[in-house]
């Protein structure tokens, strides 16, 4: 088996790296160097396997004319192999500097780079060769200044994280964790990942009776975070449970299935818990259940139907909530709510939500809910000047933005004018540049606007004019 193993940036020959054959076992069976011409000769004794290159600093482009970093080869009983080539390329070098809460230094801090996956828990641990594990993990240790360094990495995306004493028991952190997200674009030289230690939570107790259910029942007790965490589940035994719980505000809820989603299931809430210290003695019953009662009023006609979706303001990486309603004015009861704050929005063609209510639900009942909708829009016009120093003149062509109710952006005519037609009633900001390319939710660039932005009240059913100044 031979070949040759070039630079892919200048087809210069690689001097030195490895050349490294893998059986069917996932084993390395053969290994060659590279001659100062970048060819190799390499004696296998299976007739089926794998060949793929290692060099410091770079990784396998193309291997056998193809885009990957292996090839496969099958030899013929008298050992004869279809020549391999390879094209490496420089990878890119995954720096930075790990330290403690207070700025100092860490050292000997075991760190991995690992390929990202799709599927971040996977329900099986797949099987990887040795050769497969050398091309997607790379490992490292912070020295005194707490540098560390990966080289090598080929474009992708990675998990950076560290090796060692992480591991959870009964919700107990086991140490300092890391797990950042690192991107690795092609043709990028460094890519620096600094990663600061902060001291975990504080783990207390809580125990108590569960009162209202069958004791010799197995159940469960879910605690779900409200601020930054994991889920935690507590098991209930005899009707009693105890369990070690980071600090934080959590709503305790009861289930029959374990990890039961509240929004597909009528589940127990139980109570609403502020851990600051052990909690013990905890008597916790399944409340009434817990919900929206919602009823829908029309100022202008009414949609035929329309959905209603309620964001938690505690839990913004929550999955909204969505309620089909009609245009019927009935009220409309939904259970299977966590106690916190909602955000409403809704879906209803032409119609829009008359001041957004924040809806607060509470434990063990249901919150009444009364929504106003219309579809009785406004129009917005004016005209763009220049400043004054240029004269009196018209700004042809420029970009008109406003956000408020709704963000978007027009461009002037000719002769300066601008319309925004169908604008949802409410309070407004406006402002004008003399460029085409404006992305009207840029905070920057309204902020570079300064005195030049204008806040306007938009009433339903009415034109408002206003002139505008245009600016860079």
């Amino acid at each position: 088996m031979r070949g040759v193993v070039r630079s892919a940036e200048d087809g210069t020959p690689t001097v030195g790296a490895q050349v490294v054959a893998v059986g069917e076992t996932g084993r390395a069976i053969a290994s060659a160097t590279t001659d100062t011409e970048g060819r190799y000769v390499l004696v296998a004794t299976a007739e089926r396997f794998e060949l793929t290159v290692h060099a410091a600093g770079r990784y396998v482009l193309e291997a056998g004319g193809v885009e990957s970093d292996r090839v496969a080869r099958a030899c013929g009983p008298s050992g004869g192999c279809a020549e391999a080539n390879f094209l490496l390329s420089r990878g890119s070098v995954v720096e930075g500097w790990i330290r403690d809460k207070y700025g100092n230094p860490l050292a000997t801090i075991e760190l991995e780079l690992q390929t990202a996956t799709e599927d971040p828990a996977p329900k099986r641990r797949p099987i990887i060769s040795p050769l497969q594990e050398r091309n997607r993990t790379w490992r490292t240790v912070s020295d005194d200044r707490g540098y560390y360094r990966f080289w090598g990495v080929r474009p992708g995306s990675y998990r950076l994280a560290r090796r060692g004493n992480t591991t959870r028991f009964a919700g107990i952190p086991g140490g300092p964790e890391i797990d950042e997200a690192v991107e690795v674009r092609a043709g990028e030289r460094s890519v620096t990942v600094d990663v600061q230690f902060v001291d975990p939570p504080t783990i207390y107790t809580i125990s108590g009776v569960l009162e209202g259910v069958a004791q010799d029942d197995p159940r469960w007790i879910t605690l779900e975070p409200l601020d930054e965490g994991d889920r935690q589940t507590v098991y209930v035994k005899d009707g009693k449970f105890t369990h070690p719980t980071p600090q934080g505000r959590w709503v305790a809820r009861l289930e029959n299935v374990m990890n039961a989603d509240p929004a597909a299931h009528d589940v127990d809430v139980l109570a609403k818990l502020v851990v600051d210290r052990d909690l013990t003695d905890l008597r916790l019953r399944p409340q009434p259940p817990t919900g929206v009662r919602i009823r829908a009023e029309f100022a202008d006609g009414a949609p035929i139907d329309f959905r209603l979706q309620l964001h938690s303001a505690d839990r913004p990486d929550a999955q909204p909530r969505t309620i089909q309603l009609t245009a019927d004015g009935a009220e409309v009861v939904r259970g299977g709510f966590l106690p916190g704050d909602y955000r409403m929005s809704v879906q209803a063609g032409e119609f829009y939500l008359v001041d957004p209510p924040v809806v607060v639900v509470l434990a063990g009942q249901p919150t009444d809910v009364t929504l106003r909708l219309s579809n009785l829009r406004a129009t917005l016009r004016g005209r763009v000047r220049l400043p004054s120093e240029e004269g009196r003149g018209e700004a042809a062509q420029a970009t008109v933005a406003i956000r408020g109710r709704e963000t978007r952006s027009v461009r002037t005519d000719d002769a300066g004018q601008f319309a925004f037609e169908q604008v949802i009633p409410g309070q407004y900001e406006i402002a004008a540049w003399d460029r085409t390319e404006v992305a009207p939710d840029d905070e920057q660039l309204w902020n570079q606007a300064g005195s030049r932005v204008r806040r306007i009240a938009v009433e339903p059913g009415f034109e408002t004019e206003t002139d505008l100044t245009v600016g860079p």
